[in-house]
């Protein structure tokens, strides 16, 4: 679960981070005007946009990972895990098939 959190941490990072570069761009046309010399606000501009690709294909990259699974795939996967780590604690206390455990 730890190494999920992360992935969706980062992934929400990634998507932020577009966003910010989003509203940056956004601002630097509406405001050129006040903003000084055209050729630096086209610059900053590209170069936000050029950053905002890279950050979307590992955002994409990493959505596709998280979101693999089906919602039901995923939780026959979480519950298959902990019926396992059920089973391994059972069997370290020596109850493993004794009492209803099924391992």
């Amino acid at each position: 679960m730890k190494a999920l959190a992360a992935e969706t941490r980062q992934l929400a990072y990634l998507l932020g981070d577009d966003h910010d570069l989003a509203v940056l761009r956004e601002t630097l046309v509406q405001e050129s005007d006040d903003l000084g010399d055209r050729d630096v606000i086209d610059a900053l501009a590209a170069l936000a946009g050029r950053r905002q690709d890279q950050l979307r294909a590992e955002a994409q990259t990493l959505g596709w990972r998280l979101f693999a699974e089906t919602p039901a795939d995923y939780c026959r996967r979480l519950h298959a895990s902990w019926h396992a780590a059920e089973c391994e604690s059972a069997r370290g206390a020596g109850l493993a098939g004794a009492g209803g455990t099924d391992c």
